[in-house]
């Protein structure tokens, strides 16, 4: 066999490669990376009930599309109508 034919698994297909670059979990430096936010912000959201694992006694986990699904669920955005558009 060649080995100039064999692919990895990763880049077989287009969608699993974008899959694998996206870690499943990280850490609080990941999730504020993420959100372009602080660690302090990354803290209180933990503290009003964000989905996270408890590695050790300081050190959390968070699955990244869990807590992309809490900030859906419970920050949402709306859009105001200006004042004299129209």
């Amino acid at each position: 066999m060649n080995a100039k034919n064999i692919q990895p698994l990763e880049t077989a297909t287009s969608n699993q490669s974008s899959l694998a670059a996206v870690p499943r979990y990280g850490s609080k430096r990941d999730v504020a990376a993420m959100l372009q936010m602080s660690i302090r912000t990354v803290d209180n959201f933990v503290a009003a009930g964000c989905p996270h694992l408890r590695v050790s006694s300081r050190r959390l986990r968070f699955d990244m599309a869990e807590v992309r699904q809490w900030l859906a669920d419970n920050f949402r955005t709306q859009r105001r109508a200006v004042k004299g558009a129209q």
